[in-house]
C-alpha cells in the first residue's frame, strides 16, 4: 500500500505533473523504485505505463479551481491528491458510494460553502477529513494526502527539481518526442 512507504526522506517523483494537471480525476499508478541508498515512489498515468508489471494502482484527484473535486473508492483501494497550501481533503459516502475529494478553498474560487452545505443537510456521511489550513510551519513545503477505505492520511513534503532524461515534445511538431533532459518538480517526505 502507498501509505506503508510514505516516510520521511523518500522521494516522489512524477506526481506534481499528475496533481497539478488540473483535470478530472484519473487512474494512476506507482513504483518504488531505489537510487542508491535513496528510496523514490514514481507515480504515472496508468493508462500510459502498461509496459511495466512492478506498478500498483492509485487513484489521483488533480486540484482544480472552483471544484470539489472527487472520485470513488471503489475503483482504488487508495487516492492521493495534493498540492494542499489550504484546502480540505475529505472521505465521505454519498448515496452509498464511498469517495475522496479535494475541496477547493481558495478566496475567489471557494468550495468550502458547498461541502459545509452536504455536510451540514445529511448530503454526505463524512468518513475522515483533513483541513490543511493553517498547517503549513515549514517555507517551500506543501501537503499531500492520501486516503483509503478508512481515513486520510497527511504528509508534508518539500518541494524540489530534479532533471531527468526522457521522451519530451518536438516544439511545432504535435505528437513528435525526441529523448531530452526535462525538468519536474519533486517532492522528499519530511519528518
Amino acid at each position: 500500500m502507498l501509505i506503508d512507504q510514505m516516510k520521511p526522506g523518500v522521494k516522489i517523483l512524477g506526481l506534481a505533473s499528475l496533481i497539478n494537471s488540473g483535470r478530472p480525476s484519473f487512474s494512476g499508478c506507482y513504483r518504488v523504485v531505489y537510487m542508491g541508498t535513496t528510496i523514490a515512489i514514481e507515480f504515472f498515468e496508468k493508462d500510459k505505463r502498461q509496459d511495466l508489471t512492478d506498478m500498483f494502482n492509485v487513484g489521483i484527484i488533480p486540484y482544480r479551481t472552483s471544484h470539489m473535486a472527487e472520485m470513488s473508492l471503489n475503483d482504488s483501494e487508495e487516492i492521493i491528491s495534493g498540492k494542499f497550501t489550504g484546502c480540505v481533503m475529505s472521505l465521505y459516502k454519498r448515496a452509498g458510494t464511498l469517495r475522496a475529494a479535494h475541496v477547493d478553498t481558495n478566496l475567489q474560487t471557494t468550495k468550502r460553502a458547498v461541502y459545509d452545505q452536504m455536510k451540514s443537510k445529511g448530503a454526505i456521511e463524512v468518513i475522515d477529513e483533513y483541513d490543511t489550513a493553517g498547517k503549513l510551519k515549514v517555507a517551500g513545503s506543501v501537503i499531500l494526502c492520501i486516503a483509503n477505505k478508512t481515513e486520510i492520511k497527511h504528509y508534508v513534503v518539500s518541494v524540489g527539481t530534479h532533471a531527468s532524461h526522457k521522451e519530451i515534445p518536438v516544439p511545432g511538431e504535435k505528437g513528435k518526442f525526441t529523448a531530452g533532459q526535462a525538468g519536474e518538480e519533486i517532492y522528499t517526505i519530511l519528518p
